[in-house]
């Protein structure tokens, strides 16, 4: 099929991005778009869903405006799966969206345990029972703000939330993206109705749950005549950011890994079968559904992430954004520039909006130990990347050692894996090959390949992935530096067992002082 091209949307915390594809996998147009999280209080992180479909209004046009010899025929989207938007009847939203690293829904914990245990929840679902699931903010939702709840019609996920707004009349989400709420069966694929009971919901408030590559309408005629389409796209399901990212990366096979680093830093590794262990479970490590038929991944997110760095750039280098900007160059690659290859020698624990496994601490904080007088600002970038990729080979070490997936190499994807010097740093202290895709972007091929899946372009997303990607190039660890990070990686996994207590406290102090 000549003259055409897949859309793929990739709607992640702080940004969404849009790309278009030909049938080969070529790259014809890329957007992005920045929107900021509102920190409303003491760990309340909220998103305005009008600004984020303003945000997706605003790629979507601009992709269109440069792909008008190759309209677009089909789209799909990879979402950030954690999060619900509460809408009315008359499609209008009732409430902003509760992030993923928000406090609420923490009380809430208490209703699941007064009829299952965390190992039932565990078997039915592959989550570990944790506030973050879009199920707990719901009845956070209904316990403190029960007006807003008696309007809502359905929450939805950010899939179907766009599906809605692109103007498709019923709701439907991937079962990918739709499972992340906490309230779907993992062996089955749909509503757990035992769950759904027992928390008093119906599943008539929430999509129809449908496989990633379904076709379920068409962009309307109003909505393609604002957003530029040329012709009328079919619109596709897809899936959760990281089960994509993975399709995208090409992990389709068992042992094989992705790292992806945006906002938040995942791993991901691919299985045929979930390991719901009791190791797993105490180390808090969620199983998710693949995009891909019968596969699963067991999935672990460092909340801090490309989102320290974010903070660190926002708070402490003006001037290096105000050269970036003189020069046109990008703020990363200036900030990064002239990092040494050796440890720092000190250590930061990346806790700064709480952990992820193996402590799934909502109240661990960050720290950084081993500072003197003679620290830089650039030791200080270092020490950054240093705690978040410890944290990395800290779970990648766990998942093989509990899970028999052992990882040969990893594959990084994300807007953090377009720094040569933070690959070479990945590998050098996990001690595994990176692998650089031509494209970064994993998340928007991924959503391309379903979006062609739907409509027949593509017969099997694992073939298509494996034919559409690139391998860029290849970081091998420098043995020498990696024995030098192992002796401090030994430390660092004292950090947060030595700050627990300290965290805690400090948290309570806190608390009480707003109070006051």
């Amino acid at each position: 099929m000549t003259n055409m091209s897949l859309l793929g949307i990739d709607i992640g915390t702080t940004g969404c991005k849009a790309a278009a594809f030909d049938e080969e996998g070529r790259l014809l147009a890329y957007s992005y778009r920045e929107y900021n999280m509102e920190n409303v209080g003491e760990q309340i992180y909220e998103l305005n869903p009008r600004t984020v479909w303003q945000k997706v209004k605003e790629v979507i046009y601009e992709i269109n405006s440069r792909v008008k010899d190759n309209p677009v025929i089909a789209l799909s989207a990879s979402v950030s799966g954690d999060e619900v938007v509460p809408v009315d009847k008359d499609r209008k939203c009732l409430y902003n969206v509760i992030m993923s690293m928000d406090k609420r829904g923490s009380e809430e914990l208490s209703i699941w345990l007064n009829g299952f245990s965390r190992r039932d929840i565990y078997n039915k679902t592959g989550l570990p029972l944790h506030p973050k699931y879009g199920v707990n903010r719901i009845l956070w939702l209904r316990n403190h703000k029960p007006d807003i709840y008696k309007k809502v019609w359905k929450f939805l996920t950010w899939e179907d939330f766009i599906h809605l707004r692109l103007g498709i009349d019923d709701t439907f989400c991937s079962s990918s993206t739709i499972s992340r709420i906490m309230l779907v069966n993992i062996e089955s694929q749909t509503w757990d109705e035992d769950l759904l009971s027992h928390v008093q919901l119906d599943k008539s408030m929430f999509s129809h749950i449908v496989p990633p590559g379904t076709m379920v309408g068409r962009v309307s005629r109003k909505v393609c005549e604002e957003l530029g389409f040329i012709k009328q796209p079919f619109v596709v399901s897809g899936g959760f950011d990281q089960s994509c990212a993975a399709l995208g990366a090409g992990i389709t096979k068992k042992g094989m890994a992705m790292v992806g680093t945006g906002t938040m830093e995942a791993i991901v590794i691919y299985s045929h079968e979930p390991v719901l262990s009791e190791e797993f479970l105490n180390g808090n490590y969620p199983w998710n559904l693949h995009v891909l038929p019968k596969s699963f991944n067991c999935s672990a997110t460092n909340i801090g992430g490309g989102l320290l760095l974010k903070w660190f750039r926002d708070e402490f280098c003006s001037q290096e954004l105000d050269e970036a900007n003189k020069e046109g160059r990008n703020i990363y690659d200036l900030m990064l520039e002239g990092l040494a290859q050796k440890p720092t020698g000190a250590l930061l624990l990346p806790h700064f909006a709480g952990s992820g496994p193996p402590s799934k601490d909502p109240d661990s904080l960050g720290g950084i130990l081993g500072l003197t007088t003679s620290f830089s600002k650039k030791n200080m970038i270092q020490c950054i990347l240093e705690g978040i990729t410890y944290e990395l080979r800290q779970n990648i070490e766990f998942i093989e050692k509990n899970g028999n997936l052992p990882v040969s190499s990893i594959r990084a994807v994300g807007g953090g894996s377009r720094s040569d010097y933070w690959l070479q740093l990945k590998a050098n202290i996990t001690g595994k090959p990176v692998e650089k895709p031509l494209f970064s972007e994993a998340g928007c091929l991924a959503a391309a390949i379903l979006a062609g899946l739907g409509v027949g372009i593509y017969n099997d997303a694992a073939i298509a992935a494996d034919m559409l990607i690139t391998i860029d190039k290849v970081f091998e660890p420098d043995w020498n530096i990696y024995n030098d990070y192992s002796e401090y990686f030994q430390t660092y996994k004292c950090m947060y067992p030595s700050t627990k207590e300290i965290s805690h406290k400090l948290k309570e102090l806190r608390k009480s002082s707003i109070h006051k």
